[in-house]
């Protein structure tokens, strides 16, 4: 579909892509429970989100879902279907204001790490992303109280959210030579150098409920059942700094195409740099960065207008979906390729 879309009418390409919608949403809220590392969990909170525990780990709106689908059933699919439903379709109609021409190839972008991680596996960030894209096409518009909005919102999904409230304010503005280095050089600075951390935990720790957060992210760290590791020269971070690194360097033809692209690049450096600097709590390193870098969406789609003809372009922007999708597809136990290291 991505390499005929501008072929066919758009009645038709919306249809076919809801269609896409509507399976992607049947495969997060039908899944078999234990499929993925979170599922178990989220069913037994569901099942409990009255006890004191649960009610101290998640968001308000967590509680009051199950409380009212309770009502109807215990069988947890209802909640990941309903989170599916506030995820994926938020996320796909946000794909379709991005780029109205080749929200396909969005498709393949979104699906080749994002669906898995987030809307299948960790459902309230994956809800909580949804507003996010949301509300960075807003800040991109200079729609920035719109863009408040929805990050109040969706934070109330997943308090990690209000992460991207210091960069209501950073501009959307084509990169130059120098800024375009600065920002390069902080990417490659972050990848070269081992994060140590102490000053960073000192600061975050007094801020109420981000600093419960911190502890149980630390204390997960200290006591070895962290599900998360970080390998700042692991082949998938490195290759990430890559695409950034040649999309760097072709700003000016995708800025040309993509007006969102200056914006779009600097939320994914600070994704690629919290990856590593935030490394010493390897659970908070690896959020901080995936919120962030949900933005490699639209950025590996970009990747098509940096060739000719039309049909290599696309070819690229799937073969990296493509290296995506393997290391995503481990978090269900599948290896589409090869086994990567984390793959157990």
């Amino acid at each position: 579909m991505a390499y005929i879309e501008d072929l066919l009418p758009k009645k038709y390409l919306y249809q076919v892509f809801i269609l896409f919608g509507v399976c992607l949403i049947l495969m997060c809220g039908l899944k078999e429970i234990g499929l993925d590392p979170d599922s178990e969990n989220y069913a037994n909170s569901f099942r409990n989100y009255y006890s004191d525990k649960t009610q101290e780990s998640v968001e308000f709106t967590f509680i009051i879902i199950s409380a009212i689908l309770n009502f109807f059933t215990d069988d947890a699919h209802i909640l990941f279907l309903f989170y599916a439903i506030i995820g994926v379709t938020l996320k796909m109609y946000a794909l379709t204001k991005f780029n109205s021409n080749h929200f396909f190839l969005l498709l393949v972008a979104y699906l080749s790490y994002y669906y898995v991680v987030q809307d299948m596996m960790q459902i309230r960030t994956g809800a909580m992303t949804a507003f996010l894209l949301l509300a960075i096409k807003a800040i991109c518009d200079d729609r920035r109280w719109m863009a408040l909005l929805l990050v109040v919102i969706g934070s109330c999904f997943h308090i990690s959210g209000i992460l991207l409230l210091p960069f209501l304010f950073l501009r959307n503005k084509p990169f130059t030579l120098i800024t375009g280095s600065i920002w390069t050089i902080m990417v490659v600075g972050a990848l070269l150098l081992s994060a140590k951390g102490g000053n960073i935990m000192d600061i975050l720790q007094y801020i109420p409920y981000v600093g419960d957060k911190m502890a149980i992210y630390q204390k997960a760290a200290d006591i070895g059942t962290s599900q998360s590791t970080i390998n700042g020269f692991g082949v998938f971070h490195v290759a990430s700094v890559l695409v950034f690194l040649y999309l760097m360097v072709m700003s000016r033809v995708v800025t040309e195409e993509d007006k969102y692209f200056p914006y779009l690049m600097r939320l994914y450096a600070i994704g690629l740099i919290s990856y590593t600097m935030l490394g010493f709590i390897p659970d908070l390193g690896a959020r901080v960065s995936h919120l962030f870098r949900i933005v490699s969406i639209m950025l590996i789609a970009d990747v098509m207008y940096t060739l000719r003809p039309r049909w290599a372009g696309i070819l690229c922007s799937q073969t990296i979906a493509l290296f995506y999708l393997n290391y995503e597809l481990q978090f269900i136990q599948f290896a589409l390729l090869w086994k990567t290291a984390g793959g157990n």
